[in-house]
């Protein structure tokens, strides 16, 4: 299971070990459910709708509903580490060497946000934060109309950035870190101990 992500009583996940297809079950194992057979990467569910990367059509951006009906194309890009927020989806577009761009979430209003080449994108409260390839995978972020960009990490390289509560979480290395959403206050946390 990959790109896990669980919400009103269901797991939605993509089936590493069918192509990876999106499937839902409920929280208990029960009813698991095939919803596309489409190699589906970066899912995102949001407000109804599964979100994903189609890497049987050159990783263009789907939709489709959370019972997996409706499925529609929704770009042309070859669109990687998609984040679906407030109404947009951003990505980074891998025939643009890793730029961000963005849609609306039927598709329409494509836009360059900002030509860093870029992974891991997350976004939350007006900021897209993401690692700088071209700067070792430094983290940074971004606000979402491409102004206001600030480095948050420096000499080390992130990976996996995700934003929650007023803290970037972020893996370096083997090691789970957090800081502040302005990059102060950066601290390793505690590793769960396996027998």
């Amino acid at each position: 299971s990959i790109y896990v992500t669980v919400l009103d009583g269901w797991i939605y996940y993509s089936n590493g070990d069918d192509s990876t297809s999106v499937y839902r079950m409920e929280v208990d194992g029960s009813n698991v459910e095939k919803l596309n057979s489409d190699h589906s990467d970066f899912v995102n569910v949001v407000d109804g709708w599964i979100y994903y990367s189609n890497a049987d059509d050159w990783s263009s951006i789907y939709r489709m509903r959370i019972d997996g009906n409706d499925r529609e194309k929704l770009n042309d890009d070859n669109s990687w580490f998609i984040n679906v927020a407030d109404g947009w989806v951003y990505y980074s577009s891998f025939a643009d060497n890793g730029a961000i761009y963005r849609i609306r979430i039927d598709g329409s209003d494509r836009q360059r946000v900002i030509d860093d080449r870029s992974r891991s994108i997350n976004v939350a409260n007006g900021w897209i934060y993401y690692c700088n390839t071209d700067e070792g995978y430094t983290a940074y972020r971004v606000r979402i109309d491409g102004s206001g960009r600030e480095q948050l990490t420096e000499g080390v390289a992130v990976t996996n950035i995700n934003v929650l509560d007023g803290w970037v979480y972020f893996l370096q290395g083997q090691d789970y870190y957090r800081m502040r959403t302005d990059g102060s206050g950066q601290e390793r946390l505690p590793s769960a101990e396996f027998p």
